[in-house]
Parts: structure tokens; C-alpha cells; sequence
């Protein structure tokens, strides 16, 4: 046999055994490894390979922030990383919090997501998008396809959205509290660009609510500029707060709707 068939077989042989011990690596030495160096995440009984398992519960941390995923089932695929992608197909349920669907992450920084279902209590938001009245209320999203590039800098690009979103029994403080109910937000990307950036479009819609809604939300993801052309009409049984406060800001129009135009249009 000649020196380059031996250096070859030689090859091989280590390709397979390499490739033996990565489809069995356990997923707890993984994750634990992951967990020592980013500090972001806790997992706990952890089985499974790293290409198909699952943990008892994972817990997300963030400086004074802390989300229990609960039990996580996931699914990577190891074809996928040939091509410079991580492919992942997770599920999560923590109780009535939930969070399923299709993720692959470039090495290019661009995510693209699809079947992307979320259920979550929106007050876990307040740390993130802080508002001047306290609120309280779960929400349950559906993304059809979602896509991003450069996700870890501060002006993102964002390139495919299509779902909906519905904030379930939302309600206010105004010095006591209000119930408004259930409004589903329909989101996708407008066919407007400012600086070549699609504009994020919300358009919000009353589902079992108090207060009757229309009109639209505009906003761009880099700068966080927005626009919002909305119309608010209080419903026969909603809280004589409502329109007490709506009056205070805002002019009610002949309809009885209070049209509410915050920023400039993108």
C-alpha cells in the first residue's frame, strides 16, 4: 500500500472517529461549558446529545433580569453548520409561557426565524421598554417569518416580518386600575424605506376591548424613531377614567373618537 493511500485511510479513520464523538456529546457538558463562559443562562437537568435534547429548565439571566424557560426540547442540525448556519428547532413551556419554532443563526450575524410562537406575560417587558404608567396584561405572539441582519449592533437591519400579536386582558394604572381587555396587532414591514430601511408597521385592532382602536404604527428599527396615527374611542362600558384622561391630551372628535398623532411621519 503506498505512503498516500495510508495517509488517506489514515484520514478518514479520524474523520469518522471525530465524527462519532461529536454525534454522541453530551448536551449537559455543552450547555454547562456555555453557561460558565457567557454567564446568560442556567441550565438544569439537562440529557440528550447536543443535536437533539432537552433540560428540565433553563433559566435566562440579565443582569437584574431572570426568565424561567421551563422545560426545553431542541433539535440542531449538524449538516446546517457546514454551510457557516446554525439551524435550531426548539420548544419551550413554562405553564402558560411558551416559545416554539424555527431559528437559523449566520455567522454573518442575520437570524431568520419561521413558525415563531410566543406566549409571555408582558410586564417581563418593562425592563426593556420602560413606560410612564404600570400595565399589566399576556401576550401571545405568531410570527410567519421573521429575518435580520447585523443583530448584535445597534441598528439592525431588519428584512422579512409577518405575524400577528395579541396582548391579552391589557390594563392601565391611572391612579387605579383599568381594565381595557384583548387587542390583536397585525406586524409586517411597509413597502416605504427610509435610508433603504423597511419601516415596521403595527396596525393595532380591538378584540374584546373597552376602548375601540384604529389607524397605525410606524417604526424604525435602528434609530427607534416612530410615528403613531391612532384613534381611541371609549366604549359604552369602559371607565369614566378612560376618557377623563384621553380629554386631558387630546381633542374628542365629532365621531367620539380621540385622534392621538405622536412623532413625525417616516
Amino acid at each position: 500500500m503506498s505512503k498516500k493511500r495510508i495517509s488517506l485511510c489514515i484520514f478518514s479513520g479520524l474523520i469518522f472517529f471525530l465524527f462519532l464523538v461529536l454525534k454522541q456529546l453530551p448536551a449537559n457538558w455543552v450547555l454547562a461549558h456555555a453557561a460558565n463562559q457567557t454567564r446568560l443562562f442556567v441550565p438544569v437537568q439537562v440529557s440528550g446529545t447536543l443535536w437533539e435534547g432537552q433540560a428540565a429548565n433553563i433559566i435566562v439571566k440579565s443582569g437584574a433580569f431572570q426568565l424561567a424557560l421551563g422545560e426545553v426540547k431542541w433539535r440542531l442540525s449538524a449538516l446546517s453548520l457546514l454551510t457557516g448556519t446554525v439551524a435550531l428547532d426548539i420548544e419551550a413551556l413554562n405553564g402558560e409561557q411558551k416559545l416554539s419554532g424555527h431559528f437559523e443563526l449566520g455567522m454573518d450575524e442575520s437570524i431568520y426565524a419561521e413558525n415563531l410562537s410566543l406566549a409571555i406575560d408582558a410586564t417581563l417587558f418593562k425592563p426593556f421598554a420602560p413606560m410612564p404608567i404600570e400595565y399589566e396584561g399576556f401576550i401571545e405572539m405568531d410570527l410567519q417569518d421573521f429575518a435580520a441582519e447585523k443583530i448584535s449592533t445597534k441598528t439592525p437591519a431588519i428584512k422579512q416580518l409577518s405575524g400577528n400579536l395579541v396582548v391579552k386582558d391589557l390594563a392601565v394604572n391611572f391612579g387605579v386600575a383599568v381594565e381595557l381587555g384583548t387587542y390583536g396587532l397585525r406586524l409586517g414591514l411597509s413597502d416605504k424605506k427610509v435610508n433603504g430601511e423597511n419601516i415596521i408597521t403595527i396596525k393595532p385592532t380591538d378584540v374584546e376591548a373597552s376602548v375601540a382602536v384604529s389607524g397605525d404604527v410606524q417604526v424604525l428599527a435602528s434609530s427607534q424613531n416612530y410615528y403613531v396615527n391612532v384613534a381611541l374611542k371609549p366604549g359604552p362600558n369602559a371607565n369614566p377614567q378612560i376618557a377623563n384622561t384621553l380629554s386631558q391630551f387630546y381633542k374628542k372628535q365629532p365621531d367620539g373618537f380621540y385622534k392621538i398623532l405622536l412623532g413625525q411621519p417616516l
